[in-house]
């Protein structure tokens, strides 16, 4: 846990810069990049409690997995089109283990920078995991995101309003993923996801919720298939 608070500290400037690009676009067209497995979805969400302090709930992470798992089952590719294959499978992956590579590489989505992308690889840990399966495309997906207890979002609103002044508030940092606001939230969502190719061993498509709002119920399964839709949205 220590390694990923220090990275997701070495993050922050990435993560949110208001002008910091959220997808890349390769070449490859959705219709090309078929039939593609989704390895599990990681999700790491907190729960913070009523005295401010946070821990990883291991229900609320579940919980949001089957969500993202059914919407990107049933999603339809290209998004929009009426027409499509969603992922044809779900590979099972184990991410417990403090030092679970599968776990870092998922949560390392949180730092790409998209711009960087175009030559980059696959990790092989990741190509090893789809070639086993039987599969050429893969979609990952890392979901980082708190819940916190009402009375201390009361108090934390009613604190802000009395001093009259924004403060900062760095709510979670979860496994490579961090959320910094200059005020209270109730609760908070960033979804991270990206589709490789581990025969020509590059990224065919990345997209993050980094430009959209970050207040979101992560267990909103109405409004995470509206984000997870956006994402997609420029995979044709």
């Amino acid at each position: 846990m220590r390694n990923r608070f220090l990275l997701a500290l070495a993050l922050l400037p990435l993560l949110f810069s208001g002008c910091a690009p959220a997808r890349y676009v390769s070449k490859i067209r959705a219709a090309e990049a078929q039939p593609i497995a989704l390895l599990q979805p990681m999700s790491e969400i907190s729960y913070i409690e009523k005295d401010g302090s946070f821990v990883l709930d291991p229900g609320l992470s579940e919980t949001s997995t089957q969500i993202i798992t059914e919407i990107l089952t049933t999603l339809p590719l290209p998004v929009g089109s009426g027409m499509g294959t969603p992922v044809e499978t779900v590979i099972p992956v184990d991410y417990s283990g403090e030092n679970n590579l599968y776990a870092w590489h998922l949560s390392a989505l949180a730092g790409v920078r998209p711009k960087k992308l175009k030559n980059a690889g696959v990790p092989d840990e990741i190509t090893d995991l789809l070639r086993a399966g039987g599969y050429r495309y893969g979609m990952l997906v890392y979901h980082g995101g708190f819940r916190r207890d009402k009375s201390n979002y009361a108090k934390g609103v009613a604190k802000d309003v009395a001093l009259g002044v924004v403060t900062g508030v760095m709510a979670a940092l979860l496994g490579g993923g961090a959320y910094y606001t200059g005020y209270q939230l109730r609760y908070a969502s960033r979804l991270y996801l990206m589709i490789v190719d581990v025969e020509a061993n590059e990224i065919v498509y990345y997209a993050s919720t980094a430009n959209m709002e970050e207040e979101c119920d992560p267990l909103n399964l109405t409004n995470q298939r509206y984000r997870l839709a956006r994402m997609l949205e420029r995979f044709k």
